[in-house]
């Protein structure tokens, strides 16, 4: 009470103006403006602050993530980096494998070779044996070709003789009937004369030369084929005579060439793959040779 007594009795004008007459009031706007500067910039710079903060958990954040990405980029690589070495060994093992296969396969191939040349050096050093072999190869070759052409020869003359077989009978029927009506006539004239007897006996003995001549003709003809069937029905290799049954029996190979399944079977043995028939030169195998049937396949 003292004290608002004390101010009711202050003058109005020594309260609104100090000393050195300064308007109060002023003096308190500018106090209180102050005082509301200071409180945004401190609001301002907490918020720069706060601002600040937030950047740098943010930054704190991203850099997390960008070392986790790294830290999985690494295993990454290490992961590659441990397949391409596997890859790296299992590529060198392969190719180490085949590269001892393909030695392997040389040092076989150079076996193979020394071995053709120790047979190369063998059959040369067999010159007599091997001319020999060539030359009687190309004697069963000539022997083929010679009976080749004898058995066209046989065709043309069983041609030959069929024709002229043909053609003799048809002349003997019209010489038989020519006869016949001489003899006739020669009867009558006979039994005129009364000589029919001995003109019948010199008639029959006529026809049993023209009949000798004949068979002489035939007989010949004959000696002939049986000359050429005897080549034909043995072998062109070693002569010998086919046989029904047997070793020499006559067996035909992939041509279709004939020869005695002995000298086929030997031929096999002693050429193997390189056995060829001896006409033609075309390879046969055991397989090829069959047999041949006397009665029916010549």
């Amino acid at each position: 009470m003292v004290a608002t007594a004390r101010m009711n009795s202050i003058p109005l004008d020594f309260l609104f103006s100090d000393n050195k007459g300064v308007n109060c009031l002023e003096i308190a706007a500018q106090r209180a403006e102050s005082r509301f500067s200071s409180r945004c910039v401190m609001y301002l710079m907490q918020d720069i602050e706060k601002a600040q903060k937030q950047k740098q958990s943010n930054v704190m954040s991203r850099m997390r993530e960008l070392q986790a990405n790294n830290n999985e980029l690494n295993m990454m690589n290490e992961e590659l980096t441990k397949r391409d070495t596997e890859l790296k060994k299992k590529w060198l093992r392969k190719f180490k494998d085949r590269e001892n296969e393909i030695k392997e396969e040389n040092r076989k191939h150079k076996i193979e070779v020394q071995k053709l040349k120790e047979q190369i050096e063998k059959k040369n050093s067999q010159g007599p044996y091997n001319e020999k072999v060539t030359e009687l190869e190309d004697m069963v070759t000539k022997l083929e070709i010679e009976k080749q052409d004898m058995k066209k020869e046989l065709e043309q003359v069983q041609e030959c003789l069929k024709n002229t077989t043909k053609e003799a009978k048809t002349m003997k029927k019209q010489a038989q009937g020519r006869i016949r009506q001489i003899s006739e006539i020669l009867r009558e004239t006979a039994r005129e004369f009364g000589v029919e007897n001995d003109f019948e006996s010199d008639t029959n003995v006529k026809d049993l030369e023209d009949q000798i001549t004949t068979l002489k003709t035939i007989n010949s003809d004959l000696e002939t084929i049986s000359k050429k069937y005897d080549q034909m029905t043995s072998c062109c290799i070693c002569e010998e005579k086919y046989e029904s049954t047997g070793e020499r029996s006559p067996v035909k190979l992939r041509c279709s060439h004939i020869i005695c399944g002995f000298c086929a079977n030997s031929w096999l043995t002693q050429k193997g793959n390189k056995a060829s028939c001896p006409q033609c030169r075309e390879t046969y195998r055991a397989g090829d040779i069959r047999a041949v049937n006397l009665n029916s396949d010549f």
